[in-house]
C-alpha cells in the first residue's frame, strides 16, 4: 500500500528518515512508536506528554499495590478476603509491568518512572490516561463480537455507496477500521487516534504477537472476577490497505479533498472542538460528494450554548455545505462484559451527510499551544494559571504550618494577618480544603 499520509503542519510529501518520515517542505520529522507513525505537528511535545502521564500512572499504582499490601495483612479478615485483595495485587502489578513494555518505544524504559523536578498529578486522585481506554481492548479482541458487529452494521446502514479512500476518527483499538477494510471492501482505510495504549497493543496483535492484560469489571460476580486475565490476539490477519497514525483528526496528515468517506464513531461529542469546527473539518478532507457518516452519543462537555441536541447538530452539519441523507437514532450496548454484574445502553444517533460545497475556513482549536511548540513565543496571561498560582501559594502557606503543633485556628489567625483577610473567612475555606485531604 503507497504510504497515506502528508505532513499534517503543510501538506508537504514525506520522504523516509531515520526512524520515521521527513516532511520535503518544511522539514518536520515524524517517528514511527511502537510500529505506528506519529504524524501530530509535535511529536517531541506528544511524547513528552505520554511520559509525563505514565510516570504518574507508575506512580499511582505504587501507592496502589502498597495500599493493597497493607489491606491484605490487616486482622480479622476472611480468608477467601484476602486471597481476593491480593489477586488484585497480583493483577496489579503484572498489568504495570506490561504497560510499560508497551510504552517503551514511546517511553524509553529507563526513563520511565525517573525522578522529576516538577510534580506531577496526584497519585491519589486515580487519573491516570494511560489506562483510560484500555477496555476497550477487551470488548474488541475478547468478548464483544456483538458489540463490534454492531458497529459495523451502523456504518452498513448508513453507506449509500462505496467507501472508497476512507478514514475512521477517533479509531481507537482500530477494530472498526479493519472490519471495515475486510466487509465492505473500501479501497483504503486509515484510522486516527491520539491516545497511544489501544493502537499500541493492535499494532503488536496484528504483527502476529500475544499480550496478557487484566480486565476491572464494575460488580464483578466472584473473587476471580475481580481481575480477569485475557490473552488479547488479532482475531484475524492485517486486512492489506489499512493503516493506523498518531494524529490530530481535525488536522489529519491527509491531503485535503483526498477522502471519499469519513467516519467518525463515538466521536463528535468526546473531540475537545465545537461541533461546527469539527464539521468544518471533514468537509476539508472530503472530495466533492464525499461522505461524512458519523454516529455515537450527544455528551457535549462545556457551555451550555455548545450542549447541542441532535436536531441542532443536523443543522449545522446542513450550514456547513452537506447534505443530510439516511439518519435515525436507537439504543445499542455499552460494553456489556460478561464478567461485569452491570450493564449500560446508549442512545446513539446516526447520520450520513453528502458534501455539495466548500465550507469557510474554521480552524479548529490547536491540540497544543502555539507557544508550548514555539518556545520563544511569550506565554498568554491566562485565568486558569492565575488561579493555579494562588492555589500554590495558599496550598504552600498552609501545609508549611501544620507541624504537629499548630491547630486549625492558629493557622487560621496566622495565615489571616499574613493575607489581609478575617480569620473566620479563612477559616471556612481552611476547613474544607483540609477535609479533602486524606490524614492517617
Amino acid at each position: 500500500m503507497t504510504d497515506p499520509f502528508v505532513c499534517p503542519r503543510c501538506h508537504g510529501v514525506l520522504e523516509s528518515a531515520a526512524g520515521g518520515t521527513r516532511c520535503t517542505a518544511c522539514g518536520n520529522a515524524y517517528p514511527v512508536v511502537g510500529g505506528v507513525p506519529c504524524m501530530l505537528e509535535d511529536p517531541s511535545l506528544w511524547r513528552a506528554l505520554w511520559k509525563s502521564r505514565l510516570d504518574d500512572y507508575l506512580a499511582a499504582i505504587a501507592q496502589r499495590l502498597s495500599a493493597l499490601d497493607a489491606e491484605a495483612n490487616a486482622p480479622n479478615l476472611l480468608e477467601k478476603t484476602r486471597k481476593r485483595i491480593r489477586h488484585v495485587h497480583d493483577a496489579v502489578a503484572s498489568d504495570r509491568r506490561a504497560f510499560v513494555e508497551l510504552f517503551a518505544d514511546l517511553v524509553p524504559r529507563e526513563a520511565a518512572g525517573g525522578p522529576k523536578l516538577l510534580p506531577g498529578a496526584d497519585p491519589r486522585t486515580g487519573d491516570t490516561p494511560v489506562i483510560e481506554y484500555s477496555e476497550h481492548l477487551f470488548r474488541d479482541f475478547v468478548w464483544g463480537q456483538s458489540e463490534t458487529e454492531s458497529a459495523l452494521g451502523l456504518v452498513k446502514r448508513l453507506a449509500s455507496q462505496p467507501l472508497g479512500k476512507t478514514a475512521v476518527y477517533g479509531v481507537g483499538t482500530g477494530r472498526l477500521a479493519l472490519d471495515v477494510q475486510r466487509e465492505l471492501g473500501a479501497e483504503r482505510t486509515v484510522g486516527l487516534d491520539i491516545h497511544p495504549l489501544p493502537l499500541l497493543v493492535t499494532s503488536r496483535l496484528l504483527r502476529g504477537e500475544e499480550l496478557e492484560l487484566h480486565e476491572y469489571p464494575l460488580a464483578p460476580h466472584s473473587s476471580e472476577a475481580t481481575a480477569v486475565r485475557h490473552r488479547l490476539k488479532a482475531p484475524f490477519p492485517k486486512p492489506e490497505n489499512v493503516a493506523f497514525a498518531f494524529a490530530d483528526a481535525l488536522r489529519p496528515p491527509l491531503a485535503p479533498g483526498s477522502l471519499d468517506t469519513v467516519i467518525t464513531p463515538w466521536f463528535v461529542d468526546a473531540v475537545a472542538a465545537d461541533i461546527r469546527e469539527t464539521a468544518a473539518a471533514v468537509n476539508v478532507a472530503l472530495r466533492p460528494g464525499g461522505v461524512w457518516l458519523n454516529y455515537g452519543p450527544l455528551r457535549f462537555q462545556g457551555e451550555l450554548s455548545r450542549l447541542y441536541v441532535i436536531d441542532e447538530v443536523h443543522d449545522i452539519v446542513s450550514a456547513t455545505a452537506f447534505e443530510l441523507g439516511t439518519r435515525f437514532s436507537e439504543d445499542v450496548p455499552y460494553f456489556h462484559s460478561p464478567h461485569s454484574g452491570t450493564h449500560r445502553t446508549d442512545r446513539v444517533f446516526g447520520f450520513a451527510a453528502r458534501k455539495t460545497g466548500e465550507t469557510p475556513a474554521l480552524p479548529p482549536p490547536p491540540l497544543f499551544a502555539a507557544w508550548l511548540s514555539d518556545t520563544s513565543l511569550p506565554i498568554p496571561v491566562s485565568r486558569s494559571f492565575a488561579g493555579l498560582q494562588k492555589t500554590s501559594i495558599l496550598t504552600v502557606g498552609i501545609l508549611s504550618m501544620i507541624d504537629g503543633r499548630h491547630s486549625l485556628a492558629d493557622i487560621a489567625t496566622s495565615l489571616a494577618q499574613q493575607w489581609g483577610v478575617p480569620p473566620a473567612v479563612l477559616m471556612a475555606e481552611l476547613r474544607p480544603f483540609l477535609a479533602r485531604l486524606p490524614f492517617d
